[in-house]
């Protein structure tokens, strides 16, 4: 397991998927390689971009994971638990993925008990929202923070 950094330019992204014997990319914080341009233009914009990976990752025989941040709006919601219609309105990664998981620690949020009444201060649950492969899904993780790290049993 090789980790490289890289900047926040689409151009370094992108030769490191070209040039990397990697077969698994983790590119965190995806909004910082989408092109700033008029809001009109965004969602097109990202649309591009987004292809362009999904055709490298084809292409070259890789696995990409896109990290995203969610919009603000799920702080409204009492369960804070994100949804797939979370994702910011120029980003169209529901449109180009194969598969969407979302990761939802109750804890962060100050709920410390489950519905059940069971301790979820060391618990997420992942989703699979979206998923051109199986079936949708729900399971829920152990959370150690002091790594941090998510792992199951």
């Amino acid at each position: 397991c090789k980790i490289e950094s890289i900047g926040r330019q689409w151009d370094q992204a992108k030769e490191l998927i070209l040039t990397s014997d990697a077969k698994f990319i983790f590119l965190d914080n995806i909004q910082l390689l989408f092109p700033q341009t008029a809001s009109k233009q965004q969602y097109e914009a990202n649309l591009s971009l987004l292809k362009e990976l999904k055709y490298l990752a084809t292409d070259h025989q890789k696995v990409i994971i896109l990290a995203s941040q969610l919009s603000r709006k799920l702080e409204s919601r009492s369960s804070k638990k994100p949804k797939i219609t979370d994702f910011y309105q120029n980003e169209p990664l529901e449109e180009i993925a194969d598969i969407i998981m979302m990761l939802y620690r109750p804890a962060y949020y100050g709920f410390t008990e489950g519905i059940d009444g069971e301790d979820v201060r060391n618990q997420a649950i992942l989703s699979l929202v979206k998923s051109n492969y199986s079936p949708l899904f729900e399971m829920i993780v152990e959370f150690d923070k002091s790594i941090p790290c998510f792992f199951w049993t």
